[in-house]
Formats: structure tokens, sequence, C-alpha cells
């Protein structure tokens, strides 16, 4: 694990003579817990959107840690990311620490690696990326249903119709609102949704929260994967077994959250399996394709080329189901 130095003025850490950037750190090092508060949170708000763009750290985490040898406590930023060491990321996170609380404060800077991941979620929280309140999305219907429905990822049997591009068109066309469908009279004007391709083909339309319902910090953290200011079409490959997503939409997608807040801010957002024979047309004119990371095992081997050939924009975010986050980026 490498860690930089900088100490945060909440931690009142034990002081590192060595002052080195990047060094290793033995394997015992300890997760406490997490460390928040006001100040803490300007810097995970300031790191969170370094992450969006630098597309390279999976999951980030604000830690108290304690290291062999020392009862001191500290505070770090612990990152999952591409690199097992990054000495130029370190030094980005360092110097935005630095810009919030001056260069005579430090922090240290961890990369996180193997099991350590998993130790850490334990008592902390990541703070990137950052989910949704599950209560804007679930309902306790869809909660109460969780342990009655299989919704382990896997790649679905799917009807092959002979027009099956003209049915992801039309879905196409349904969730950026070209064509329009009855509107349920209980569903308030301007509220808008997604579209679900099902295994079976049919399209099926699940709406997002109603407009101005959702919390300010939530629209934050969506803003964050897409901001608004550029409307997407965003095509989305993840588990979309008819049962699952229609008991226990949340279950069968953890990140649900995000995409049902997507169009909530503008964008058009149509999801399906990813199946071969249906790769391209779900794919086909998108500006960003989002991936269950445990769906991407039972993808075709090539599923990336194909999905690029015919993307309008190469953006590709994968979702991992422990809520990290990794952008592909097009060679």
């Amino acid at each position: 694990m490498g860690q930089g130095r900088c100490s945060s003025p909440m931690s009142s850490p034990e002081q590192d003579p060595d002052g080195k950037l990047m060094r290793s750190a033995e394997q015992g090092v300890v997760f406490l817990g997490e460390q928040d508060g006001p100040p803490e949170r300007d810097l995970k708000a300031k790191l969170s959107e370094f992450f969006v763009r630098n597309g390279t750290v999976h999951a980030a985490y604000l830690a108290i840690v304690q290291y062999p040898g020392s009862n001191a406590h500290h505070v770090a930023v612990c990152m999952k990311a591409t690199a097992a060491d990054d000495p130029a990321l370190a030094q980005d996170v360092g110097s935005a620490f630095r810009a919030l609380f001056g260069g005579h404060e430090h922090l240290d800077i961890l990369f996180l690696k193997g099991l350590q991941e998993a130790q850490l979620a334990r008592v902390c929280r990541p703070f990137f990326p950052s989910p949704p309140p599950p209560a804007a999305i679930e309902s306790p219907r869809e909660s109460s249903r969780a342990d009655k429905v299989d919704v382990t990822p896997r790649m679905p049997d799917v009807d092959v119709p002979a027009d099956l591009d003209e049915r992801f068109q039309r879905a196409w066309r349904i969730a950026s609102g070209q064509e329009s469908v009855p509107r349920p009279a209980a569903r308030p004007e301007g509220q808008r949704h997604i579209v679900v391709v099902t295994p079976g083909r049919m399209i099926m339309i699940k709406p997002c929260p109603r407009p101005g319902s959702m919390p300010e910090s939530t629209v934050a953290a969506i803003e964050k994967i897409a901001p608004s200011s550029r409307p997407l079409s965003i095509a989305v490959i993840a588990f979309t077994d008819l049962r699952a997503v229609r008991e226990n939409f949340v279950a069968a997608i953890p990140f649900a959250g995000y995409l049902l807040g997507l169009p909530y801010i503008g964008h058009t957002v149509l999801v399906f399996e990813g199946h071969p024979s249906a790769l391209k047309a779900g794919c086909r004119g998108a500006d960003l394709l989002i991936v269950d990371d445990a769906m991407i095992p039972v993808l075709q081997p090539d599923w990336l080329r194909v999905a690029w050939s015919v993307m309008r924009d190469s953006q590709v975010l994968v979702f991992g189901r422990a809520g990290s986050l990794r952008r592909i980026v097009k060679p």
C-alpha cells in the first residue's frame, strides 16, 4: 500500500520525520472508522469532483487509521485506483487538500490493495462514489420482496425478434420523450422515466422521482457522474430479468438510484442486459455506456470493442456492487 504524507487538522497525528510523498506502508495498518465533519465534507466534495474527471479512482474513503508500532491515530484518504501506487494522483490529492487547509497541514494518502478495501468498508463508508439515499428510490413493497426473487447477476435467455433494431430505436425515442406514451393520471406533468428493454424485448417504463423531489445532495452526486450541462444518451448494461426488475428493481440493479436520477437532471437512459444479439442495437448512438461490473463476466469477450463501434462517444463507466466506480478510456 502506498502512502503520501499530509496530516489533517482534525487528526492530531504523530509526525513523520521523513515526509515522503509516496512510500510503502506495512500491511498491518488498522482501519478504525470514518472521519467526518463540516471541513471533511468540503474535502470529500472537492476530491469527488476531481475523481470524476480523473477516471482512475474506483472508490475513496476518508478514514481514521493506525499504523504498526504506533498508538497514534491518523486521518487518511484511502483509494482503490487503477494503479496500485500512483505518485501523480497522490500529488493531486495533496494539492486539493492544501488548497483547503494550507501547506502547514498534512494528510495521509493510502492506496488500497488486496483485501484492504473490504476491511476498511466494514468501518467506513466510501465518500466516492456517493450513492443517492435508498429512500429516494426504494419502496417498502420492493424492500419486503428482496428475499423472494433471485437477483444473482447472470445473462438471461432473450428473444431475438426480426424487428429487434426497430424495437430498440423505439425504446430510445420513448426514453428521450420523442415518442409519447400514455401517462397515468397519478404521474405529474414533467416526471421523466428510464426505459428498460426486457429480455423478452418488451419496453418497460420506470418513473423517476417527481420533479423537485430529489434532495440537493443527491442531485449533486448525480451531477458528478454526468453533468446536466450536456444532455446525454446513456445506455446501461445491467441485470434485467423481468421478474427481478418488476419485484425489486433496486436489488436487481444496485446503482438504480443513479439511473433514476440521470433523467431527473435531463439525460436519456435505456437499460438492457447486453446480450450479443442486442449489444449493437442497445448501444447505438449512445454518448455514455454504464455497465454493472457483475455483468461483465457474462458479456461477450469483445463487448467493449463492439459497443464502441456503434456509440456516438466513447465514455464508459463501470459500477461495482460494493460502491466503486471506474472509467474505461478508449485507447
